[in-house]
């Protein structure tokens, strides 16, 4: 097996954005950006809570990480298996459920 330079750089890429997530927290830093949804709605969208997320998992907190984005945790178990439709139609399901259980 050959590994070729773009396979590399994405490769570097998804290290260095999980390193920088393993050190910062998104909860307490303020260079992670906000959720334009969320900044000019008001709505959580179905990414809301996805970055404190990953972060939770890097650190072995895996109930945590569950508890801040269930759907993100559920669609990265199921994408291999579901078509990008349903997942698009269960993110739009997903985000119409918090937002009304939220408000």
């Amino acid at each position: 097996m050959r590994i070729d330079r773009r396979t590399t750089l994405i490769g570097g890429a998804c290290a260095a954005v999980a390193a920088l997530l393993y050190l910062y927290d998104p909860a307490s830093s303020s260079f992670y950006p906000s959720c334009p949804l969320r900044a000019l709605t008001g709505l959580l969208c179905p990414f809301c809570g996805g970055l404190r997320a990953a972060h939770a998992l890097l650190h072995g907190r895996v109930h945590e990480a569950v508890a801040l984005n269930p759907f993100l945790f559920a669609a990265g178990l199921a994408w291999p298996m579901a078509p990008a439709r349903w997942m698009a139609a269960a993110a739009v399901l997903f985000m119409a459920g918090r937002n009304l259980w939220a408000g």
